[in-house]
C-alpha cells in the first residue's frame, strides 16, 4: 500500500481503470437500459419546445397528482438542452450527459476524499464507486436527481476550499452550487449543514463571518431568482403550493409527523438504501446498515471530541439533515434522495476495513476482500438484463414511427394517442416522439374532439374497450385495426364512424 502512496503514477494508472470501468458499466447499452416514461417524456416535450421555439423557462418539473403538486427548478431544463440538441432530439444524447456526469463523478470522489482523508483512501472509495450497482443505475437516465451526485461532490470540494483556503470566492462558489442543487431537488438542502459547520469552525471576527455569509446566501439565490421571478409572475403560484403543504386540512398538504413511526420509517430507509447499495438481502443490508452507521457515529463522535471538521463528520451532519427531512414527508421517501451521500457510506465503510487489518496478511486478505466486493457489484449491475418496460426506450420509438408514417400516408387530422399498457393514459412518451416524427397529436385534455384514436395496449383492444376509460368513451362504437405489434405492445387505431 506504502508503494501505491509513493508512487503517484500507479494511483493515476489506477484511477484511470476506475474512470474506464465506470464508464463502461454506465454507457453499456443505454439506450435501451435508460428509463423513458412519462416524467422524462414531459421533461424531453419541454425541453425540446424550448429549443424549437426558443421558448426560455422559468420553473422546471411541474408534478401535479390531484390535489398535490411538486415543483422544481429550471436548472435541469437547461443543462439537458445542448445535450437534445446535439443528438438530434434524441433522448440518448441527454442520457450520455447524465451518465457522463457520472463517470466524472468518480474522480471527483477520489479527490474529495484525497482532501480529507488520504489518496489510498481516495482510490479505494472511488472504485467502489465507480461499480456500485445502484449508483450506476441512477445516472443511466436523464432526469433531475440523477445528475445531484455530481453537483454535490462538486459543491463538497467547493466547501473544502472555503475550509483550507479560508478565500471569499469559495463561499460565493460553495452557495452558487448548493443553489443548483436545490434547483435539482429541494432535499438536497440537507447539503447545507457542510458549509454551516465550517463557517462555525472558522475563527474570524464577527463582520467576515457576517460578510462569508452574505457571500454564500447570494450565491444560493442567484439560480433560484427563477422561483421568485415565475412566482411575481404568477400571482404567487408556488407560494401558495408551499403553504398549502405545511398547514393543515388541505390535501395537497405533506408534511407529517408521528413518534409512533418516525424511527422505523429512518431505520427502513437506511435499509433499504443499503439493500441497493450492496444488492443484498433485508438481513445483510440490515447488519451492513448497523456497521456504517455504527461507524458514522463513531468517527463522527471522534471528531466533536477532538474539535475537528472532518469529511466523515460533515457526511454524517447531512445524513441527519435529510433523514429529519423524511421523517417530515414519510409519504414521499426514495432512495435517490441521499444519492449525495451514497460515496460516503462506501467511505465509513473503507475506514472501519482499514482500523481492522494491520499485518501484511490482514493486508493481503482485506485486498482479496475489496477486489471480491468489487466482482460481485460488477455482477449485480446485471450488464445482459432483460430491460423492463420503463427501460425499452427503442420500443417507444417503433411504436412512435409506426403511428407516425400511419398519420403521414393516411394524411389523418385531428387525432389523438392512448396507452392502455401503463398507468399514464395520456401516453406521454410517445408523444414526445411523435412531435419529433412532425405528427403531434391534440392535447391530452381533448380526446373527444379526435377522429382518430391510436392504441397502444399489450391486452386485446377489445378487452380494453369493456373498461371505463375515459380516453376510450368518445370511440365506444368505432372501427378498429391492428397497424402492428412491437414487442409486447400492440398498435390499433379507432377511427370514429
Amino acid at each position: 500500500m506504502r508503494f501505491l502512496v509513493n508512487n503517484r503514477r500507479w494511483l493515476v494508472m489506477i484511477l484511470g481503470v476506475w474512470l474506464l470501468l465506470g464508464a463502461v458499466l454506465r454507457f453499456f447499452r443505454i439506450e435501451e437500459k435508460m428509463r423513458f416514461i412519462w416524467d422524462e417524456g414531459r421533461d424531453m416535450l419541454v425541453v425540446r419546445q424550448m429549443i424549437v421555439d426558443r421558448d426560455l423557462r422559468l420553473l422546471g418539473p411541474f408534478n401535479e397528482q390531484g390535489e398535490q403538486k411538486d415543483f422544481f427548478g429550471v436548472f435541469h431544463y437547461y443543462l439537458m438542452a445542448p445535450a437534445l440538441w446535439a443528438a438530434d432530439f434524441d433522448p440518448v444524447g441527454p442520457a450520455m450527459l447524465t451518465a457522463g456526469l457520472g463517470v466524472m463523478s468518480i474522480g471527483l470522489v477520489y479527490l474529495l476524499v484525497k482532501e480529507w482523508e488520504s489518496p489510498l483512501m481516495g482510490l479505494l472509495v472511488a472504485g467502489l464507486y465507480a461499480v456500485n450497482p445502484l449508483v450506476v443505475k441512477y445516472v443511466q437516465w436523464p432526469w433531475n436527481p440523477n445528475t445531484v451526485p455530481f453537483f454535490g461532490l462538486l459543491y463538497g470540494l467547493a466547501v473544502t476550499q472555503v475550509y483550507k483556503t479560508k478565500r471569499w470566492q469559495w463561499h460565493v462558489v460553495a452557495g452558487l452550487l448548493l443553489g443548483l442543487l436545490f434547483q435539482l431537488h429541494y432535499f438536497t438542502i440537507a447539503l447545507g449543514t457542510w458549509w454551516l459547520v465550517v463557517w462555525l469552525a472558522q475563527k474570524a471576527k464577527w463582520q467576515e463571518k457576517l460578510k462569508s455569509l452574505g457571500l454564500f446566501l447570494g450565491g444560493w439565490l442567484l439560480p433560484n431568482l427563477t422561483f421568485i421571478i415565475f412566482d411575481l409572475k404568477n400571482n404567487f403560484f408556488l407560494s401558495k403550493i408551499f403553504l398549502a403543504s405545511v398547514s393543515g386540512g388541505s390535501e395537497q398538504q405533506l408534511l407529517e409527523f408521528n413518534w409512533s413511526t418516525v424511527l422505523p420509517n429512518l431505520w427502513n430507509y437506511l435499509t433499504s438504501v443499503t439493500a441497493g447499495l450492496f444488492a443484498s438481502e433485508p438481513l445483510t443490508a440490515q447488519i451492513i446498515a448497523l456497521l456504517w452507521v455504527g461507524g458514522l457515529i463513531f468517527y463522527g463522535w471522534q471528531a466533536w471530541q477532538r474539535r475537528q471538521v472532518s469529511l466523515v463528520g460533515l457526511i454524517g451532519t447531512s445524513w441527519l439533515g435529510l433523514l429529519i427531512l423524511t421523517s417530515l414527508f414519510p409519504s414521499l421517501v426514495n432512495d435517490y434522495y441521499s444519492s449525495y451521500l451514497w460515496f460516503g457510506v462506501l467511505l465509513v465503510l473503507v475506514k472501519l476495513a482499514s482500523r481492522i487489518f494491520h499485518t501484511k496478511f490482514d493486508i493481503w486478505l482485506a485486498g482479496l476482500l475489496y477486489l471480491g466486493l468489487m466482482g460481485y457489484s460488477i455482477h449485480a449491475n446485471q450488464l445482459n438484463r432483460v430491460p423492463q418496460w420503463s427501460e425499452n426506450m427503442p420500443a417507444v420509438r417503433e411504436v412512435a414511427r409506426i403511428i407516425s408514417n400511419d398519420v403521414e400516408n393516411n394524411q389523418v387530422k385531428n387525432f389523438n394517442v392512448v396507452d392502455l399498457s401503463t398507468a399514464d393514459s395520456k401516453a406521454t412518451r410517445y408523444r414526445y416522439f411523435l412531435a419529433v416524427n412532425d405528427t403531434e397529436p391534440l392535447h391530452p385534455d381533448k380526446y373527444p374532439e379526435a377522429t382518430a384514436l391510436y392504441a397502444i395496449s399489450q391486452k386485446p383492444l377489445a378487452e380494453r374497450l369493456a373498461e371505463p376509460i375515459w380516453e376510450l368513451e368518445s370511440f365506444a362504437e368505432a372501427k378498429s385495426l391492428e397497424l402492428g405489434k412491437v414487442e409486447q405492445l400492440m398498435i390499433y387505431k379507432l377511427n370514429k364512424l
